[in-house]
């Protein structure tokens, strides 16, 4: 099995980042899915990275 990368790491993490960052712009910060919400994200970016090859 291949060894993540730093560049695979620093997506993922962007991914959930980005997934947070928009689960507090529609539901406010007291939202409880932040963490369902970064999940989402970061799995999203890892499909979209293996989809589109770039890893």
């Amino acid at each position: 099995m291949k060894m993540l990368s730093f560049k695979t790491v620093r997506l993922v993490l962007s991914g959930a980042l980005l997934g947070v960052a928009a689960a507090n712009a529609f539901f406010g910060v007291n939202f409880p899915g932040e963490i369902v919400a970064g999940v989402l994200g970061a799995g999203g970016a890892l499909a979209l990275m293996k989809l589109t090859a770039i890893v």
